[in-house]
């Protein structure tokens, strides 16, 4: 009996023992292996870190490892601090502070004692501390509303991005960028849009294009007080924009490129602006839109112009339209209305000039006659029925010539004794024959011959209505047909057909009604008296 209690003694002593062997393993085994690693940088708390064994094992070797002749005990003035903690597979944790990281070494304190790390290229390379190098991270963007003080950020579509880290090497950073393409909506008519950057870029430069129109690239977008600023069209739509901003200073300890692709949908309500009120007769009344589409383009019901041509065409910015007056045309109200609008205009009368010319009996019989004005008529008239749907021009008209004004705009002639009944269509410019006459505006030649009234005449089409005529030329250097830019040489001045002296006859109409030029070429009307001083401009 005594031995069978001895027996199931032994057994329990023997359990016991397997037990508190297998604990005292596990206690072994959990303080010196860690199955979960929490990192947090300065004072941000401490979040899991996915690891493997190895990469748990490496880590805490180089926290727990020290310099030989490491005998710093001291705290060292810093605000590089990352909190490691290694958590134990059933309890406990062991936690580190790496009070220190820069191009002298690595400081770490474990319970409060502090020592320098002997692997310190590990804490230079490692992803866990890249913490420490977000001021050479890759940038952040975003797009600033002017109108709304709003801000939305810009996520990069692609980007190639490195950094120099302590111990003298450049690595690749981590790139954030996104395969979706942000959307931004412009619907007020005073929102202005601005990149900006947390890191000044060396360059950027920006492309846009919308489906009507090729790629319109700007290399040199400069920075303003209020950022990048990005142009937006007259035109509503939707209009696809690359920016590319670039990162290449050589004292930088950062490098690279990021790229951003994202669309502006513009849709903001339609602007009618009427130019003058008050208009001089010979002045174009004009009226110009923002943001209008062709369905928004309001009905126009006046009393100004008897010509059937008054709407609106297609321009550089968006639509414009001109309604004529000239030299017949009554001082007085007008009423002008748009869908349910009403604008009233006012005409102011003009002190047209009489001229007075002599010319010979031979040349002007010879040029003046039945036969030539039965030509012009045939000719010439029929040029200015037809325009282009849209404006053909490339900005401001320019004078075609610079020379002594001999005859303003709308005067009525006394020739040879005798009162004419028209009144002078355009400016009369003298100069030297031979001197060369440049195209006032881009446009096609519609008109490109002999008259025997005129002499050498072109008539150019700048379309939305617009025509400019040059007569008594020396000789014409453009065909019927062709397109001409804005600048270009088109002929020289002469003195052919009804003439007096070399000089340029030049008309700027809206279809056949004329115009005083200098509305289009100064925004003032030319005279005796100003046109030295507008020549100039």
């Amino acid at each position: 009996m005594q031995r069978k209690n001895d027996f199931k003694l032994s057994k329990r002593i023997m359990a016991t023992c397997f037990f508190l062997m297998i604990l005292a393993a596990l206690l072994i085994y959990n303080q010196t292996q860690y199955a979960n690693v929490y990192i947090g940088y300065q004072e941000l708390s401490p979040t899991f870190i996915p690891t493997t064994p190895d990469q748990r094992q490496q880590l805490q070797k180089a926290l727990s490892e020290r310099l030989e002749t490491d005998d710093s005990n001291e705290t060292p003035a810093s605000s590089n601090q990352f909190t490691v903690e290694l958590h134990r597979p059933l309890f406990g944790k062991t936690v580190y502070q790496i009070v220190s990281i820069d191009a002298s070494g690595v400081i770490i304190c474990h319970d409060d004692v502090y020592h320098h790390a002997k692997d310190v290229n590990y804490f230079y390379t490692e992803p866990y501390f890249d913490a420490i190098y977000n001021d050479l991270q890759m940038p952040s963007a975003s797009f600033e509303y002017f109108s709304e003080t709003e801000s939305v950020d810009l996520q990069a579509t692609s980007a190639n991005w490195q950094l120099l880290k302590f111990d003298g090497n450049w690595y690749p950073a981590e790139e954030k960028t996104t395969t979706q393409t942000q959307s931004i909506a412009v619907n007020n008519p005073d929102d202005l849009l601005s990149v900006t950057f947390d890191k000044k870029p060396d360059e950027v430069v920006l492309s846009y294009e919308t489906a009507s129109t090729s790629a319109l690239v700007i290399s040199s977008l400069h920075e303003t007080a209020s950022g990048y600023t990005l142009p937006i069209s007259e035109t509503d739509g939707t209009y696809h924009y690359h920016l590319t901003a670039t990162w290449h200073d050589e004292a930088s300890s950062f490098e690279g490129t990021a790229k951003y692709a994202f669309e502006i949908h513009c849709d903001r309500p339609a602007v009618f602006n009427i130019k003058q009120r008050s208009i001089e007769q010979g002045e174009p009344l004009i009226i110009t839109t923002q943001y209008a589409s062709e369905a928004e383009l309001p009905t126009i019901e006046q009393t100004l112009s008897a010509s059937s041509h008054i709407k609106f065409y297609q321009n550089a910015s968006n639509f414009i339209c001109y309604i004529p007056t000239n030299y017949d045309t009554k001082p007085g109200d007008y009423d002008i209305l748009l869908n349910n609008t009403l604008y009233q205009v006012t005409v102011t009368a003009r002190d047209f000039n009489v001229q007075h010319l002599m010319i010979d009996e031979t040349v002007a019989q010879s040029t003046r006659n039945d036969a030539a004005y039965e030509e012009f008529d045939a000719l010439f008239d029929p040029v200015r029925t037809v325009s282009s749907a849209q404006t053909l021009t490339s900005g401001n008209y320019i004078l075609p010539v610079s020379g002594r004004l001999s005859t303003e705009f709308g005067e009525t002639r006394d020739v040879n004794g005798s009162m004419t009944t028209y009144r002078h269509s355009g400016l009369d410019i003298a100069a030297p024959s031979g001197t060369p006459v440049a195209a006032t505006n881009s446009g096609n030649i519609v008109f490109s011959g002999f008259l025997t009234l005129t002499g050498n005449t072109i008539v150019i089409d700048h379309g939305a209505g617009i025509f400019s005529t040059y007569f008594h030329l020396s000789e014409r250097l453009c065909q019927q047909g062709e397109s001409v830019e804005k600048g270009s040489i088109i002929g020289s001045v002469g003195s052919t057909g009804f003439s007096t002296g070399p000089h340029l006859h030049f008309i700027l109409s809206f279809y056949d009604t004329n115009l005083e030029p200098g509305w289009l070429l100064f925004d003032d009307a030319v005279t005796y008296g100003n046109y030295k001083d507008l020549w100039q401009q």
